[in-house]
């Protein structure tokens, strides 16, 4: 149905990974021994002086600080090939980084390589099994794959780890307003207009639902 597209394409959009403006130079052809990859040398361990308690618990290590930086900045890099080798830098170097899976992810979705895409997105789930983004990003690829069952199931764990976020119940309710499971979606929209009640196209959602079980006066009152 045409508003169920609408709905998930809303609720898609709050995921929507928008590329950098400013173009940044690309990464050297061979960065020198010792170098991260904005350039900068890594701050050897004898300098580094971290509280025993932090390296102890894994918080901090030498160079934790440039590579949260090169995360941060991997999509200025502006165009997608340069951020994708950037990216396949990273990880070549820490492919234990959940969130740098998750990246790799939405890189492939851009392109539209949703098998790729998925892949990445469950290694990211097996290394951190709350990170929210990654279940919502796999439900988003998994809908697309044509598996709704798994994408209603991802959404739903989206939701259950940050009930707060509402693009993440919005999906959820899309995907039972595409099963005509309407109850169940107008109890998510109406959760969601409790806590965020600036959320126009919520009431849109509300009132699509309402009409499509015939319910035309309720309909017109979120409407109003």
């Amino acid at each position: 149905m045409a508003m169920a597209g609408d709905a998930a394409a809303r609720a898609a959009a709050g995921r929507r990974v928008v590329l950098g403006q400013r173009a940044a130079p690309g990464l050297p052809p061979r960065a020198r021994r010792g170098q991260t990859l904005s350039g900068h040398r890594a701050i050897p361990a004898r300098q580094a002086r971290l509280p025993a308690q932090a390296r102890a618990a894994g918080w901090l290590w030498p160079g934790a600080a440039q590579f949260g930086l090169d995360k941060a900045t991997l999509y200025d890099a502006g165009k997608l090939p340069d951020i994708a080798q950037r990216l396949a830098t990273l990880l070549a170097q820490h492919p234990n980084d959940a969130h740098l899976h998750l990246l790799q992810g939405d890189v492939h979705a851009q392109q539209q390589a949703y098998e790729p895409a998925s892949a990445a997105y469950q290694r990211a789930i097996a290394l951190d099994p709350n990170l929210v983004q990654a279940h919502y990003s796999l439900a988003l690829v998994s809908a697309h794959l044509g598996n709704l069952d798994q994408a209603m199931a991802l959404a739903e764990r989206a939701a259950t780890l940050d009930a707060w976020r509402p693009a993440y119940v919005l999906l959820l309710a899309s995907y039972y307003v595409q099963r005509q499971d309407y109850t169940r979606a107008e109890t998510l929209y109406q959760q969601t207009l409790q806590r965020h009640r600036t959320l126009v196209l919520t009431y849109v959602d509300l009132a699509n639902s309402h009409r499509a079980r015939g319910q035309f006066a309720e309909a017109r009152d979120y409407l109003a």
